[in-house]
């Protein structure tokens, strides 16, 4: 199997974590572009490990002679964002099998595309309800599977109060007015109108500058801690010590399944979140959290009542999650 991808950030990017999660269990070649959060593009261990890192550029340079340069029987894993014509041209070049990880709701345009594929073996989704949708756009049932995307975190629960903890670890900026679609100005609203509660953010983009600035006009730099993650350890300790996470997000998203959210699971943790996902009618109906419209501030004295049955929640529904549930999904679609 070789693994394709056009970015690549290890350790820092999900879909990374999850084509790493694949190789170490089912080994292959990875052909990426790395050109996200400064990823190194090449090292010597990345050719001892049949990884193949190179800047964008050049991963759209060389890939159409990388995939005929594949043996026939070779296998292909694409992971795939929206529907791209000129990948559609390389991969019906070639007989080799292609398999396609999708992690964006389906659209009518990407069944097309699909359709178009010559070679399709499976198409890997990450919710049930994107499984029916591409069906209700004519893509055979049997060629799709729903593999649940993985949480990073080993699962661990431990009960706890709610004692007014949130953590929000979903910046991600890059366009224009990002921290207001991306819900950290609906942050500083949510602690003007709960003044007993603080927030741990975890920062990874832009405009970090900006954002201080809001909140020490606002009075909340004793409320709000802007925290820089180095390492997986770092990493779950501030999940660890929340009670709750956060995704106020104020526009309309293609990706579905977040793994801040679906990480703070793991660790028992439910979450605030507005209804601009698919995935807030899944943290409904297994309650698993509070859901909320964009521009609604939410009153964070109910949670109090609920708390300690939404966090089991939480983390019962976690084990939907795990790396050995997404591989055993992935490999299921494999052709013997």
């Amino acid at each position: 199997m070789t693994y394709i991808c056009n970015f690549y950030a290890h350790q820092k990017e999900a879909v990374s974590n999850q084509l790493e999660l694949l190789r170490s269990h089912v080994g292959g070649n990875l052909f990426v572009a790395g050109i996200f959060l400064n990823q190194q593009h090449l090292l010597y261990k990345d050719i001892c490990q049949k990884r193949i890192i190179l800047p964008e550029q050049e991963f759209i340079r060389i890939l159409p002679n990388f995939v005929k340069s594949l043996p026939k029987d070779e296998s292909i894993h694409y992971f795939s964002e929206e529907p791209e014509q000129d990948k559609l041209k390389i991969f019906n070049s070639v007989p080799n099998n292609l398999y396609i990880s999708m992690y964006r709701r389906p659209t009518k345009e990407y069944a097309s595309f699909l359709k178009k594929i010559k070679n399709l073996a499976r198409i890997y989704v990450e919710l049930d309800s994107h499984k029916s949708i591409l069906s209700e756009f004519g893509i055979r049932p049997d060629k799709i599977i729903v593999s649940h995307p993985p949480s990073i975190f080993e699962r661990s629960f431990y009960a706890r109060k709610f004692t007014g903890k949130f953590l929000f670890a979903s910046w991600n900026g890059g366009d224009f007015n990002s921290l207001a679609k991306r819900g950290l100005i609906a942050i500083l609203d949510f602690l003007e109108l709960n003044t007993d509660i603080v927030c741990n953010i975890l920062l990874r983009d832009n405009e970090i500058n900006l954002y201080e600035e809001m909140i020490q006009k606002r009075g909340l730099d004793g409320r709000i801690t802007l925290s820089k993650v180095n390492s997986y350890a770092d990493l779950r300790k501030a999940f660890m010590d929340t009670d709750v996470v956060l995704f106020l997000t104020q526009i309309k998203l293609t990706k579905d399944v977040h793994n801040s959210i679906i990480d703070g699971f793991a660790l028992g943790k439910p979450v605030v979140m507005t209804n601009v996902v698919d995935f807030a009618k899944i943290v409904t109906d297994y309650d698993m959290g509070w859901v909320i419209n964009p521009g609604e501030v939410f009153d964070a004295r109910i949670i109090k009542a609920t708390y300690k049955e939404k966090s089991q929640n939480a983390f019962k529904y976690s084990e939907k999650l795990t790396p050995f549930n997404y591989i055993k999904a992935i490999v299921s679609g494999y052709a013997k």
